[in-house]
C-alpha cells in the first residue's frame, strides 16, 4: 500500500513541483526506485509447483515441500499405464542433501503427460529431477530412453539417456504464453520417468531485451520468448551456492574445476553485505549477494614476477555442437580501492567482447561494489563442443594490469535451433534458408546494379544546371579572405554582411599548395585522428538501428554500449567530439597522456563543467576568438556530448548554434564587450547568388534574446525565415 501511494504521489511531482524543486522529484524517484528494490528482494512466485513423482508421499527438502503426484488433481497427469517406482535401500543416496526427491519415480510405458495450471503467465522456471535406479520390474539406467518437451517444444538435446548412479537436474527457463504449462514425456526406448519435478514462475525481465552477439558484435532480439536450459551456473572464487542461499533456489558450481590453468587466478572475496544494489542494476533475482562478493581475480603476483609478460585467465566449459548459447557474465568490482584502477579485456570462443571494460567509469558512473550482468550470444556455428571465456589485462595509462570475473551463466538456446532433435538435420535446414537468403540477397544486389547504371547513364545524358541553395552557399578557398564588416546608416540597426565567396559555382575546393601549407608537408605529426566507417543508420520510419558498429574509438556513443542501438542522437554525440578536437587540438585518443586525459571527450566535458574553458582550449587560437562566441561554441560541443541521447539537442539545432556562434565571433568591432543576448533587436538570414555568378551574402540581424531559451531562439529564427 505505501509503494502504491508513493507512485501516486510521484506522477502527480512532474506536474506540480518539478519547476520548483527538481532535486526533490530525483530524491522521490531514488527513493521509490530504492523500495521497490527492497520490495522485490523477497520474490514470491505466482506459481510453485514441487512434485514429488510416483507416490502419496511428501518430502520436505531445503525447507521447500514437494507433494506426492498422486495426491493431485486428476486432470494434472495424463499417463496411462503408468506406474510408481521406489528405490532399493540406500540406492538414493545423494550428496547435494537432495536424496528424499530419487526415492520415487514415476515410470511411462507410453508418451504420458503433466499439466500445470498457470496463475499469471510469463517467465517459468521448469526443473526436471532424474535419478535412474533398480525398482520391481526393471532397470531405469537400462531401460530409460525417451524426450521431453514443453508446450510443444522439445527441450531434450535428442533422447535423453540418464547416467547410471547419477542424479540430474535439467533446468529450462520457458516463457508460458497461456493458462497451462504441459510437460511431455515420450519414451524412445522401453520406458521414460521422472522422480521429481518443479514448475515455479521467475520474474520476466530475468531474461528480457536483447544480448549482444560475439561474432559478429551485433544485437540478438527475442530473448524474452526464448526457450532456455542452464548448462553451467558458476560461482567463480567459492563456494558452491545451494538453493536455499539463492532467492530463485539455484545452484551455483564452483570455478576451480574449469580452469585451464590455475596458477593465473586467484579467488576473492568480501563480505556479502559489502555488495551494493543499485536500482537499474542487478536485482537479487539476478543472483545472489554471495555470487557478486566473490570472484577469480588475475594473478597480480604472477604479473609482477614476470615483469612485462601478460596472460589471461580461461575457463573451458563442454557444450553440445550445433546449438547457439546465451552467457551471461556477472561483475561486481570487490578489489579496487577507488575508480579508475581496474580495465581488463573480456574475450568469449577466442573473440573479443568487452574492450578495455572499466565497470565503475564504463556502468556503474563510479561507484565501486555495484553488481550487474552482461548478456553474449555465441551462434551455433561457433560453439564447437567447448567454450571458452576469457579475462585478461588492459593497457590504460597508469593503471595496473588486473582482471575479475564474479560469476558466469551458460545456457543453451532451445529455440535457436528449432527446439531440439538431431543436430545434423537443424544444419539441413539452415542450409536450406541460407541458400534461399544467398539467392535473394544475389537477384536484390542484381536489380540494385542495373537501377544504378541507367540512373548514371540517365545523368550522363543530361546533366542538370547546379543551382546554389536557398540557405547556403558553396564555400571556396577564396572566401578565407573576402569577408567584410559594416554598420548600416539606418541608424538603429546593426547589419553583418559577410561575402562567402566570389563564385556562385565554386565547390568545396582548396588549392593543393595550401593544404600542402597548413599540415606542413602533410606530417603525421599533425595527424589528429583517422577516419572510420559506420553488450547503417536508421530508416525513415525507424528510431534506431541495431547493429555492429564500426568506427574509431573515441567517436561512439557510450549510450551504444548500454543499449546495443544506434540513434539519430549518436551521430550528435560524435559530432560533439569532432568539434573538441577543432577547439583543443589534440586527438580523441592519446594513450601517451595521464589516464584522466587519454580520452579527449571524458576530459574536456569534465573541465567544461567544472568551468575550465580556458583550460583545454588551444592556446594558437584562444586569442583570435571572441570569448563569448567561444563560450557559444563551447557549450554546443557540451550539449552534443551529454550521456544520454534524450538530452542532446537535434542536428538542425547544433547548426543553429554554431550559427549564432559564427555571428557572435564576426560582430562588429564597436559591439566588443557587449551582452551576447542583445546585439540587435531581431534575427534573420538572408543567403542569395545573383545569376551572374556575383558575391554571395549573409545578412544577420540578432534580436533581443534576453530570457529566451535557445530552442525558442531558434523557432524564431526559423519562423523569420518561412515569413520571407
Amino acid at each position: 500500500m505505501l509503494l502504491e501511494r508513493l507512485s501516486e504521489e510521484l506522477m502527480v511531482l512532474p506536474r506540480s513541483f518539478s519547476r520548483r524543486a527538481p532535486c526533490m522529484l530525483l530524491r522521490a524517484v531514488v527513493v521509490l526506485s530504492a523500495l521497490l528494490a527492497a520490495a522485490r528482494a523477497a520474490f514470491v512466485p505466482a506459481d510453485s509447483y514441487l512434485v514429488l513423482c510416483g507416490t502419496a508421499a511428501s518430502a520436505t527438502v531445503g525447507g521447500r515441500t514437494f507433494v506426492g503426484d498422486a495426491t493431485l488433481p486428476g486432470s494434472v497427469l495424463s499417463a496411462p499405464q503408468s506406474a510408481g517406482a521406489n528405490a532399493s535401500a540406500g540406492a538414493a543416496n545423494d550428496s547435494s542433501g537432495e536424496a528424499e526427491l530419487y526415492r520415487y519415480a514415476r515410470v511411462f510405458p507410453a508418451p504420458s503427460t503433466y499439466t500445470f495450471a498457470i496463475k499469471r503467465p510469463g517467465r517459468h522456471f521448469v526443473r526436471l529431477h532424474f535419478f535412474p535406479f533398480q525398482y520391481q520390474s526393471g532397470d531405469l539406467a537400462a531401460d530409460a530412453r525417451f524426450s521431453v518437451s514443453v508446450q510443444g517444444v522439445v527441450l531434450t538435446d535428442g533422447p535423453y539417456a540418464p547416467a547410471n548412479g547419477t542424479a540430474t537436474v535439467r533446468e529450462f527457463s520457458v516463457n508460458v504464453a497461456r493458462g497451462t504449462l504441459a510437460i511431455a514425456f515420450t519414451p524412445t526406448g522401453k520406458v521414460a520417468f521422472v522422480n521429481a519435478i518443479e514448475v515455479v514462475s521467475h520474474p520476466d525481465d530475468l531474461f528480457a531485451g536483447t544480448a549482444q552477439t560475439v561474432n559478429p558484435l551485433g544485437q540478438y532480439t527475442g530473448l524474452s520468448t526464448q526457450a532456455l536450459e542452464t548448462i553451467h551456473r558458476i560461482n567463480m572464487g567459492t563456494p558452491k551456492i545451494t538453493p536455499s542461499n539463492d532467492t530463485l533456489w539455484r545452484t551455483w558450481l564452483p570455478d576451480e574445476t574449469f580452469l585451464v590453468d590455475r596458477t593465473v587466478a586467484v579467488p576473492m572475496d568480501v563480505a556479502p553485505k559489502t555488495v551494493q544494489r543499485t536500482p537499474g542494476f542487478a536485482t537479487p533475482e539476478a543472483a545472489p549477494d554471495m555470487v557478486y562478493a566473490t570472484a577469480r581475480e588475475l594473478n597480480k603476483a604472477l604479473m609482477d614476477s614476470t615483469i612485462s609478460v601478460q596472460f589471461n585467465m580461461t575457463w573451458r566449459f563442454p557444450s553440445t555442437p550445433g546449438w547457439a548459447y546465451l552467457l551471461r557474465l556477472h561483475f561486481c568490482d570487490i578489489v579496487s580501492k577507488a575508480a579508475n584502477q581496474l580495465a581488463f579485456n573480456v574475450y568469449v570462443g577466442g573473440w573479443s567482447v568487452l574492450s578495455t571494460y572499466e565497470i565503475a567509469n564504463k556502468d556503474t558512473f563510479g561507484s565501486l561494489a555495484v553488481p550487474l550482468y552482461k548478456d553474449f550470444v555465441l551462434s551455433a556455428k561457433d560453439a564447437m563442443g567447448n567454450i571458452t571465456v576469457s579475462v585478461g589485462p588492459a593497457t590504460v595509462g597508469n593503471v595496473d594490469p588486473d582482471g575479475l570475473l564474479n560469476g558466469l551463466e551458460i545456457m543453451r538456446m532451445v529455440g535457436s535451433t528449432g527446439g531440439g532433435g538431431d543436430p545434423s538435420s537443424q544444419s539441413r535446414s539452415k542450409k536450406i534458408i541460407a541458400g534461399i537468403v544467398a539467392g535473394s540477397a544475389v537477384a536484390v544486389v542484381t536489380v540494385m546494379m542495373a537501377v544504378v547504371f541507367l540512373v548514371l547513364r540517365a545523368r550522363r545524358r543530361k546533366k542538370p544546371e547546379k543551382k546554389p541553395s536557398s540557405t547556403w552557399a558553396a564555400f571556396s578557398a577564396s572566401a578565407l579572405g573576402s569577408r567584410s564588416f559594416g554598420k548600416s546608416n539606418s541608424g538603429g540597426t546593426r547589419n553583418n554582411t559577410v561575402t562567402l565567396g566570389q563564385s556562385a559555382g565554386a565547390g568545396y575546393r582548396f588549392p593543393f599548395a595550401a593544404l600542402q601549407e597548413a599540415t606542413s608537408g602533410f606530417d603525421e605529426g599533425m595527424v589528429i585522428g583517422v577516419g572510420g566507417f559506420g553488450k547503417t543508420g536508421p530508416e525513415l520510419d525507424k528510431t534506431h538501428v541495431s547493429t555492429a558498429v564500426k568506427g574509431s574509438f573515441g567517436y561512439l556513443d557510450p549510450e551504444y554500449f548500454r543499449r546495443q542501438m544506434l540513434t539519430e542522437k549518436s551521430d550528435v554525440y560524435s559530432f560533439g567530439v569532432v568539434l573538441l578536437e577543432v577547439l583543443c587540438a589534440r586527438p580523441v585518443i592519446d594513450p601517451t597522456l595521464p589516464h584522466d586525459m587519454v580520452n579527449l571527450a571524458e576530459w574536456a566535458t569534465k573541465r567544461l563543467k567544472n568551468g575550465e574553458l580556458d583550460s583545454i582550449v588551444d592556446q594558437r587560437i584562444a586569442g583570435t576568438i571572441r570569448p563569448e562566441s567561444l563560450k557559444k561554441f563551447a557549450d554546443t560541443a557540451e550539449k552534443c556530448l551529454a550521456e544520454y541521447g534524450v538530452e542532446r539537442p537535434a542536428m538542425g539545432d547544433v547548426l543553429w548554434c554554431l550559427e549564432y556562434a559564427l555571428q557572435l565571433q564576426e560582430a562588429s568591432p564597436d559591439s566588443s564587450g557587449t551582452d551576447d543576448t542583445k546585439l540587435v533587436p531581431e534575427y534573420q538570414r538572408n543567403l542569395s547568388t545573383a545569376s551572374d555568378g556575383s558575391a554571395s551574402t549573409m545578412s544577420a540581424n540578432l534580436g533581443d534574446l534576453d530570457g529566451m531559451s535557445m530552442r525558442r531562439v531558434f523557432s524564431k529564427m526559423i519562423k523569420s525565415e518561412e515569413g520571407r
